[in-house]
């Protein structure tokens, strides 16, 4: 707690556990932080102002700001309405991935030990891996691409720097290196949007994946980028695949970093886009 201003600034992280009914055990969320601004007025304090870096806080707030409308109640209803358009239509662009018939490419090396990637995930999803090598992003626009690429890492996929810029996956040390050699890191292993480019477009040597496939491709260890309002925030790591008794899929469990979430259930996530990466192994 200080002072700010004319009031008092309180910081605060939180941890919560969840049950969701179709899950055989709990969701945790670790380290969401919060600040309260408080003023006084007539002897009383009162909170004047509360925001969380949160997944589902942030996207709220940026439908709140978009919407239109001096009214509350109505710019809320608006603010509503924006996030379900924005889900309607990634719905229907989703439908596109289960279209025709899909090849899986070829790889010299599928043994991608998917148990272990999840078992790096919950080591280090409430904490930071920065001892070493890596470096932490949380306040550099997240550290979630970063923990997910530290995850496949540890699962047995190598890093890939034989190629230039995009067709790079690598972190040697955290200065940025885009020349073919084994230092420096890529933009890839840290970035969603660049992450996605190299899983699209790497074909020779390293990490092959299928990117944009349909969910019913998903197995622990591979990757979920999600979205909003045309813009992919966010990535995850697959830690379960949840059926029913039939062997119909249910949900998927994801671990993440900023917000940190373990066995969270895909289905949960304020987002209305999300992708999968299939990895299917390394050349």
């Amino acid at each position: 707690m200080e002072e700010s201003g004319s009031g008092i600034a309180v910081y605060l992280t939180e941890d919560n556990r969840q049950k969701f009914r179709h899950l055989s055990g709990p969701s945790y969320s670790y380290n969401i932080r919060h600040i309260f601004r408080l003023k006084e007025q007539d002897g009383q304090w009162y909170i004047d102002e509360h925001g969380q870096e949160e997944d589902f806080y942030l996207l709220a707030g940026e439908g709140w700001r978009d919407a239109d409308g001096s009214d509350l109640a109505e710019r809320a209803d608006r603010a509503l309405e924006l996030l379900i358009d924005d889900a309607k239509e990634n719905l229907s662009d989703l439908s596109q991935f289960r279209q025709g018939s899909i090849q899986v490419p070829q790889v010299d090396d599928a043994s991608y030990d998917r148990q272990a990637a999840v078992d790096y995930a919950q080591q280090w999803v409430s904490q930071r891996n920065d001892e070493g090598v890596y470096l932490i992003y949380d306040d550099f626009g997240g550290n979630c691409q970063n923990f997910v690429s530290q995850c496949i890492y540890a699962g047995g996929i190598d890093m890939d720097y034989t190629g230039y810029s995009e067709q790079q996956w690598k972190f040697y040390s955290g200065a940025l290196n885009e020349k073919a050699t084994p230092s420096g890191r890529s933009y890839s292993w840290i970035g969603v949007d660049e992450f996605y480019t190299y899983a699209c477009e790497n074909t020779g040597t390293g990490m092959i994946c299928m990117p944009d496939v349909g969910f019913e491709f998903a197995e622990k260890g591979d990757v979920v980028h999600v979205g909003a309002y045309h813009k992919w925030r966010h990535a995850l790591l697959v830690t379960d695949v949840v059926k029913d008794e039939n062997g119909n899929m249910l949900d998927i469990t994801v671990a993440s970093n900023t917000a940190d979430r373990w066995n969270y259930p895909l289905s949960a996530y304020i987002y209305t886009a999300p992708r999968l990466i299939h990895i299917v192994g390394q050349n």
